[in-house]
């Protein structure tokens, strides 16, 4: 309690906090790519189905702006973070666990359902915890931190992919332990949009 509290008192800790959260939940989104090789090698499938995995992620983030956009607005930003995460956890043990092609579908359109949950209601979190609202300063917080994990994660696995023993396994436990830290790290910043039952009722 302590440490929130402290936290809340900063001036630029929280705002942080939801950058490093957006990033990491984007560094899911790429993390798959270098792998997908040795994915084609594993189950032996062809370029087609490749692009067909890749849409996968386009189907999940779609429906999740499409039936979960104001979902944030109702309920809060941490409360629409947490389920993102758990989704992100999902996914991420979908392709750890993955033993056929149909488990990367599964796995990629889970993927981008938790980017696109999460998406929306970090975004607004940053800007709502920006001084004065200043949607320039978020928007260029975001994007940051979204390049930032989308960058770094293809990088890993293009690494582990190279030295590891388990490549198809070590990123992913990886992320796990990086998604179950952050669903701790979300709890710091203060809420700025609490829950109310007159938004969730309409």
């Amino acid at each position: 309690m302590a440490l929130r509290q402290r936290i809340a008192r900063s001036a630029s800790a929280p705002r942080w906090i939801v950058a490093i959260a957006f990033a990491v939940v984007f560094f899911g989104a790429t993390l798959p790519s270098p792998l997908y090789p040795l994915y084609r090698s594993a189950f032996g499938f062809g370029g087609v189905t490749l692009t067909l995995v890749y849409a996968a992620y386009v189907v999940g983030n779609v429906a999740a702006l499409l039936f979960f956009a104001q979902l944030s607005d109702q309920i809060g930003r941490r409360a629409a973070t947490l389920p993102a995460i758990g989704v992100g956890i999902l996914s991420t043990a979908a392709f750890l666990f993955a033993n056929a092609t149909v488990w990367l579908f599964v796995a990629r359109a889970l993927s981008g359902l938790a980017t696109g949950l999460a998406a929306g209601a970090l975004t607004a979190w940053i800007a709502e915890l920006e001084p004065d609202g200043d949607r320039t300063a978020a928007a260029v917080r975001a994007s940051a931190a979204n390049f930032t994990g989308s960058g770094l994660a293809p990088l890993l696995a293009g690494t582990l992919a190279a030295v590891a023993s388990q490549p198809l396994r070590l990123p992913y436990i990886i992320y796990l332990a990086m998604l179950a830290g952050l669903a701790v790290l979300v709890l710091l910043p203060p809420e700025t949009m609490p829950a109310r039952t007159d938004r969730m009722r309409d």
